[in-house]
């Protein structure tokens, strides 16, 4: 991960707590303005909420990022100032005059209240279903490698991560954009010299807004490093370090069952 990866990773996180209650302006390099609100954050992307949904963003692909102004305090109420009591009037003096019979009251029946109609509620409009697609096995996946791995030092079991070269499509559904984040696992790594060695590669985990998928993939194939294309050939790559922005295929083994919400 490069030093700006990490240093803005560091900043997301720490504004992230108190960023979930407001609302946040995310600027992407290619001049794409999202509207909405920062729901989390790791090493290499953001979680960003719009009305659409969460989406993924690379720390890499981000221009600037802002958060609404909080609103002025509001100024405590003044207490009302005591007013004067106004005068009594004096209480008119008593008569020893028999008082006057006060007239009986008559109780009026009351009018009858209106009968209440119930009038049935609108019905509630139907939701649609969301739709299950499957990946099938066979489907490719190229990806570009987001750090270096250098094969004299890469034992077996270390993780890696990478990017989505293009949009993964399920028929006519999109399931990931491009630049979705997909984690891989070293399977084998033999150090054929001091200057040199062997890896070999394979995917576990696609990211798919914001929740990981667990895959199953064959061994890489390379297709081309940084601004040097190459042909595919072996499934292990023989190199002195697999550098960062180098584009591999993987072909899923096993097909995935994804549940995409409804359009």
């Amino acid at each position: 991960m490069s030093h700006w990866g990490a240093l803005c990773a560091s900043l997301l996180l720490a504004l992230a707590v108190a960023a979930t209650a407001s609302g946040a302006l995310l600027e992407l390099r290619d001049g794409t303005r999202l509207e909405g609100r920062l729901v989390g954050a790791t090493a290499l992307t953001v979680q960003f909420e719009t009305a659409r949904g969460v989406r993924m963003v690379a720390v890499d692909d981000i221009a600037s990022l802002r958060f609404a102004a909080s609103a002025e305090p509001v100024a405590p109420a003044r207490p009302a100032q005591a007013m004067p009591a106004a005068p009594q009037p004096a209480a008119p003096a008593r008569s020893s005059a028999p008082a006057a019979a006060a007239p009986a009251r008559t109780s009026a029946p009351a009018a009858a209240a209106p009968a209440r109609t119930s009038v049935p509620a609108a019905a509630a409009p139907a939701q649609a279903a969301p739709t299950r697609v499957q990946l099938p096995a066979g489907t490719r996946l190229r990806v570009r490698v987001h750090d270096s791995i250098d094969p004299r030092q890469a034992t077996e079991g270390d993780r890696f991560s990478a990017l989505l070269e293009a949009p993964l499509v399920a028929g006519e559904r999109p399931v990931a954009p491009a630049r979705s984040i997909v984690y891989g696992v070293i399977t084998a790594a033999r150090h054929s010299g001091p200057a040199s060695g062997r890896l070999q590669l394979e995917l576990v985990e696609l990211q798919i807004a914001g929740r990981p998928v667990a895959i199953v993939t064959g061994t890489q194939q390379r297709i081309e490093a940084p601004g040097t294309p190459a042909p595919a050939s072996a499934a292990t790559v023989g190199t002195a370090q697999l550098a960062r922005g180098t584009l591999l295929e993987f072909r899923l083994l096993q097909p995935v069952e994804l549940t995409l919400p409804a359009r």
